[in-house]
């Protein structure tokens, strides 16, 4: 297809179609049963109007933040419109619109991209309808230490699937835990894997420029973290989005205070955690984070470990360090760097560094902040809008022309390439044999019926045998009705073909799309710039899955 094929918008489907969870369902479509879980709904402006007032009525370090991300965007490489929003950050008048997630091999999966997107979409929105500047944030969740969510990529080749996995790194003599995945060197064995993309990939004018991007990102030795980034960034020039990680040492000084915090009080937040998740499942809803006993992890040679509370001192799992509370605070303050916030404390982190307006987040995210908004109180840090990333399913040619030609709707393909070829064998059998094979059971049931009285009255007991003989008699007929099912599917090669195409596109490995496909064979076929052009047809109203085509 010509690179500057563009999408276009052809349908939607209401998330309750997609198995979506009743609570981001009900968020997206009917917030006013959720609504005390949150600040706020992403679909009224005045809402999203009051969130911004909220975040900039606190006072920030903006110089000091600003010239962290400075530093750090020095190392991804950075283009005008991205040292714009940076000095446009440092303004009290200025917001920001974040999303974040985990390193990815090679930025995967798709929703990767779509969240920033829409991340630079509704801060552009919100720049040009509010009257304040707007500046699109990717957080870096690169001090997550578990690797296997983040190892593996799966490729789309025509119906072909290949999955591409990275070597887990070898552990430390006693760690628990390889540490921040963002702090992992490259490893030699990436060759490897780019070499294994290429092949896996149809070859296109796009490839040797994709694979060497690749290579130029992930060289060995580098970083985990600046490899996602130097892709993610070349991914998406011009669009002043600033890139953050919280794995640096001036960030953490910034961030001291709210460590501090949680040292003081994690009964307090924990209080407020555990109030909200009881909540949740009164109203019927399901709590997806748990309590701890603290909301903070510690950086070791052991790897990230979490910090325990235990009568009155700190101690660090599975270890013999422990420190009295006021031990605790020091070393917060002498060294924040060793410090981590863990999933309910690091948005809480995210929005006291930055003025931040809404949070693009995905499905589980959503929920997720269901059972923040008392910790936000207890943290005094503005909760902002939760807005729902855009969620995509791309139909190429060939995938929307077959398609259209089964009486599947798009969900159906979650169910598998074999059970809808199944039905779709029975619904082409004859007409004639299917009348036959319904004439005939009938005519049986009602010769046995009357058997069946005659036979009672020279035996009541001969009753229960002309049962199980129905019973027999039925089962041999379905294995046959069966059987000639099978062999209408022996004689449907080119259903089977279509069929397992749409299934692999849609829902690849039984997945969304979106959740398990790599970015990287849209950019082989359609350019490196992509997504740049696929940003400017994707929609702003999120609260429904897009299906989009060419």
């Amino acid at each position: 297809m010509h690179p500057n094929t563009v999408y276009q918008h052809v349908s939607s489907i209401p998330y309750a179609a997609l198995s979506s969870s009743p609570l981001f369902a009900d968020y997206c479509t009917r917030y006013g049963r959720v609504a005390g879980f949150y600040n706020g709904d992403f679909r009224n402006p005045d809402d999203l109007r009051a969130a911004l007032r909220r975040t900039l009525a606190v006072d920030r370090d903006r110089d000091a933040l600003v010239d962290a991300l400075t530093a750090q965007q020095a190392r991804w490489g950075v283009d005008e419109a991205t040292r714009q929003s940076l000095e446009t950050l440092r303004s009290p008048r200025a917001g920001a619109v974040i999303t974040g997630q985990q390193l990815g091999l090679f930025v995967s999966p798709l929703y990767t991209i779509y969240k920033t997107l829409t991340t630079i979409q509704l801060a552009r929105h919100l720049s040009d309808t509010s009257g304040h500047p707007v500046v699109p944030v990717f957080w870096l969740a690169g001090e997550d230490h578990d690797f296997e969510e983040i190892a593996s990529l799966t490729l789309l080749n025509g119906s072909d699937l290949s999955d591409v996995t990275y070597p887990e790194p070898p552990l430390a003599a006693g760690a628990v835990n390889a540490g921040p995945v963002g702090r992992l060197p490259v490893a030699p064995a990436i060759d490897d894997l780019i070499a294994r993309v290429g092949d896996a990939l149809p070859r296109t004018d796009v490839t040797p420029d994709l694979l060497a991007l690749l290579r130029d990102a992930y060289r060995p030795g580098v970083p985990m973290e600046d490899a996602f980034a130097r892709v993610l960034r070349h991914l998406l020039p011009g669009t002043g989005l600033i890139i953050a990680s919280i794995d640096d040492p001036a960030m953490k000084r910034l961030a001291a205070p709210l460590f501090e915090r949680e040292a003081r009080d994690c009964a307090g937040s924990n209080a407020r955690l555990a109030a909200a998740s009881e909540a949740l499942i009164a109203a019927g809803y399901h709590a997806q984070v748990t309590t701890q006993p603290t909301n903070l992890f510690v950086m070791d040679p052991e790897g990230r470990l979490p910090v325990d509370a235990e009568g009155g001192r700190f101690r660090l799992r599975g270890t013999t360090h422990e420190w009295s509370e006021a031990e605790l605070i020091r070393t917060i303050r002498e060294t924040p760097e060793r410090f981590s916030p863990n999933v309910v404390l690091r948005p809480i982190l995210q929005d006291l560094l930055f003025p931040t307006v809404a949070y693009v987040a995905g499905p589980g995210e959503t929920a997720y902040f269901a059972q923040y908004r008392g910790v936000y109180d207890w943290a005094e840090v503005p909760m902002p809008i939760i807005y729902p990333r855009v969620s995509v399913s791309l139909l190429e040619p060939a995938v929307r022309k077959h398609l259209d030609q089964y009486p599947f709707a798009l969900p159906d393909y979650a169910r598998g390439a074999e059970k809808l070829l199944k039905e779709t064998a029975a619904s082409r059998m004859p007409a004639s044999y299917e009348a036959a094979y319904a004439r005939a059971m009938e005519a049986f049931d009602a010769h046995l019926d009357a058997l069946k009285k005659e036979a009672g009255e020279i035996d009541a007991t001969l009753e229960r045998s002309a049962e199980s003989s129905r019973v027999r008699i039925h089962r041999t007929m379905s294995r046959l009705h069966d059987r000639m099912v099978r062999g209408q599917k022996r004689n449907m090669d080119i259903d089977r073909q279509r069929i397992e195409r749409i299934a692999a596109h849609l829902f690849p490995h039984g997945k969304p799309q979106e959740r398990a496909l790599s970015p990287l064979h849209l950019l082989n076929e359609y350019g490196l710039d992509f997504f740049v052009r696929l940003m400017d047809r994707l929609p702003l109203d999120t609260w429904e899955h897009h299906v989009l085509d060419t």
